[in-house]
């Protein structure tokens, strides 16, 4: 469990940094500032960037190994069973943080497109959902595409 937790964490960072990058103009010279052609009160896509930095530093901190946590148990008997079980309530919610962080990840996808003129409509995993042209709340379109994800 701790092995997957820290899996987990890497998997994590590489699709937060991936986003970082598609919301950068200055490493990416392709876009514009959080992937919005004008950014007004929601800032284009910038909340779904804090939310992508903030769902990875929750996995990330739960990546320090639940063996670290030992403390003996039953008599002096037990130290191993009680950490393991920390490590896999961890890997729970670092799953569900990670199917959001997926959702986010996948929607800047569909933006970037979007902004370079290539359609992703007729795809399954975008079927009703919408560009972000103009700003607006995008809770929606994430619970969407993480429903989506999570029965694949």
């Amino acid at each position: 469990a701790d092995r997957l937790q820290n899996c987990l964490a890497v998997f994590a960072t590489w699709i937060e940094r991936f986003i970082q990058y598609l919301y950068d103009p200055n490493q990416n010279f392709d876009f514009s500032l959080s992937l919005s052609p004008d950014p007004g009160k929601y800032a284009g896509l910038s909340g779904l960037g804090l939310l992508a930095t903030h769902l990875t530093a929750e996995i990330r901190r739960d990546s320090m190994p639940g063996s670290v946590q030992s403390l003996t148990s039953n008599g002096g008997n037990q130290d191993i069973v009680p950490m393991g079980a920390i490590s896999v309530l961890r890997n729970r919610r670092s799953i569900e943080s990670l199917f959001s962080l997926t959702s986010i990840f996948a929607y800047s996808i569909y933006q970037a497109g979007f902004l370079k003129g290539i359609n992703f409509e007729d795809k399954n995993i975008f079927e009703g959902i919408k560009s972000s042209n103009k700003d607006r709340p995008l809770k929606e379109e994430l619970r969407k595409i993480e429903l989506f994800l999570k029965n694949q």
